[in-house]
């Protein structure tokens, strides 16, 4: 067996009986694994197991992707499997703290805007029912990929908002978001006559959500939407304007640097109210969003 199949291996029977976090969370956790080993065995380590990783790997891989120009989350989210995996082996010393490591803070702050838009062309190269719903959900309600597959729409609507179960939400978090417009009615109304019976959620009843997944990245990826979290954005930034009157930073708005002290407080308000939508309940994480 090869030293990178050997490897892979390993993660893959240490990811198998250590199924922490949801399904999503479990998936990327594996493809950033495998990429590390990936990197390790191209630079000439003869790794053949996980637990076999030392300070001195750690140390070239950040090295490695510092050089590589990946951002510090990226960077930030691969230790923080490595310090998984190396807890499972009851050995977490081996991955220093990221100050140790020199990893830079998080950029929260976006360059650019990461909105889109949903159009009637992308939805027309969508061929489930089951996808092209989702995706109406993501735009309309702000949803999470996950919440707008799992969720139970029968059971969600209660007239004036969504009530999300924590087995849809990340983190098993449940939350509200409000149901303001025709547009998001007429779609929840859509989606029962769709589904026809209440226990239905949009995952087909002969396939898994892991299965299902897969085909929402292909058929998603072949409409041309390769960035559908920027449903999500587009969702916090209208929510912003309508709240506040004017946009958001991002999208052209005033800085908060600039506010008057009347928009400063409607800028916190929105800000406030847009983290909860999103099921976050932290004023800082809007700034990914809305800017600053």
């Amino acid at each position: 067996m090869s030293i990178k199949h050997s490897f892979k291996q390993s993660i893959y029977y240490l990811t198998r009986h250590n199924k922490d976090g949801s399904f999503a969370t479990q998936r990327a956790r594996v493809q950033r694994l495998n990429q590390i080993g990936t990197d390790l065995i191209q630079a000439g380590f003869k790794l053949r197991h996980i637990r076999g990783l030392k300070q001195k790997h750690i140390y070239f891989l950040v090295n490695h992707w510092k050089q590589s120009g990946l951002s510090p989350g990226t960077i930030k989210n691969r230790l923080s499997d490595l310090r998984w995996a190396c807890e499972k082996f009851g050995r977490p010393e081996v991955v220093p703290n990221n100050s140790v490591l020199q990893v830079e803070k998080r950029q929260l702050i976006p360059d650019s805007d990461k909105s889109m838009t949903l159009t009637s062309e992308h939805l027309t190269k969508v061929s489930s029912p089951y996808i092209r719903l989702s995706l109406q959900l993501q735009a309309l309600f702000g949803l999470r990929r996950e919440e707008a597959m799992k969720i139970k729409v029968f059971q969600a609507d209660k007239g004036h908002h969504l009530e999300l179960q924590g087995s849809w939400a990340k983190n098993g978090r449940p939350r509200t978001v409000p149901i303001q417009t025709q547009a998001q009615r007429a779609l929840l109304d859509d989606i029962k006559t769709f589904l026809k019976k209440p226990h239905l959620s949009l995952i087909p009843e002969n396939k898994k959500y892991s299965e299902h997944l897969k085909v929402y990245e292909k058929q998603v990826q072949r409409a041309g939407i390769y960035h559908a979290h920027g449903l999500r954005h587009a969702y916090a930034q209208q929510c912003y304007l309508e709240f506040t009157g004017f946009p958001c930073p991002v999208k052209g708005g005033p800085k908060r640097k600039t506010l008057t002290p009347d928009q400063a407080k409607q800028d916190k308000a929105a800000r406030l109210e847009v983290s909860r939508h999103l099921g976050h309940n932290r004023l800082g994480v809007t700034d990914q969003y809305l800017s600053r």
